[in-house]
């Protein structure tokens, strides 16, 4: 959880990572804070973040929204865990992306 700002979602007892701060990890790893689960990645959330190359999302985590990721121009490995739902422009300009590793998850039309 470090470098990562959180929302709490008192009614459902839960977090989403709503930004980040300047201390942020090359490597981010995201699944619980307090003890909590998060389950998602909020709007925007990672915008411009040059200082991730590596996500590793698990299993509470279902739920990326829009661009979250956009601009993370370092961003090489993504592992989604059991990401569910990926919003418009979530990875978008991120061109170093090289792979978006997924269990096996439902393809949603």
């Amino acid at each position: 959880s470090e470098g990562l700002i959180f929302d709490y979602n008192e009614y459902h007892n839960h977090y989403s990572v709503s930004g980040f701060t300047d201390d942020i990890p090359e490597d981010v790893y995201i699944s619980k804070y307090n003890g909590l689960d998060i389950v998602a990645i909020d709007f925007g959330a990672f915008e411009n973040c040059t200082k991730i190359k590596n996500l590793y999302l698990s299993d509470p985590v279902s739920s990326i929204g829009q661009e979250a990721f956009q601009g993370c121009t370092n961003l090489e490995n993504v592992h989604l865990g059991n990401v569910v739902a990926i919003q418009t422009g979530a990875f978008a300009d991120c061109p170093n992306l090289e792979q978006l590793l997924r269990r096996i998850i439902p393809v949603l039309s």
